[in-house]
């Protein structure tokens, strides 16, 4: 299944910092720094609400940097999406269609079992 076109959004307790080749960003809960190159950074920035979709991110940053391959952009920008979403650096703030779209399963409760 497609990735959804939707973005995770920054979490609260992520402060950014731009740097003149990238970026880092400091997760205060974690205490971890996590570093950005110059296109990963720029994808930071066009997270909600600059963009809402991946396409218009996409689209964007093709404006930007041009001559990048369309495909090879965004199979990029969804792998950074996926390790900032592991990092907890980002999320969807409706998870429930997030995972609509991406085939992962949340930890929900399962149905009990019907005495008869």
């Amino acid at each position: 299944m497609d990735a959804p076109e939707r973005l995770p959004s920054a979490v609260s307790h992520v402060v950014y910092g731009p740097l003149s080749d990238g970026a880092v960003l400091f997760s205060t809960k974690d205490e971890v720094y996590y570093g950005l190159n110059q296109i990963g950074a720029e994808i930071w920035e066009l997270l909600p609400p600059s963009t809402e979709t991946l396409t218009e991110l996409c689209a964007r940053l093709e404006r930007r940097f041009e001559g990048i391959d369309p495909p090879s952009l965004r199979s990029d920008v969804l792998a950074l999406l996926a390790d900032l979403l592991a990092n907890n650096l980002v999320e969807y703030l409706d998870q429930e269609r997030a995972d609509a779209g991406t085939g992962l399963e949340t930890d929900r409760e399962a149905d009990p079992p019907q005495s008869g």
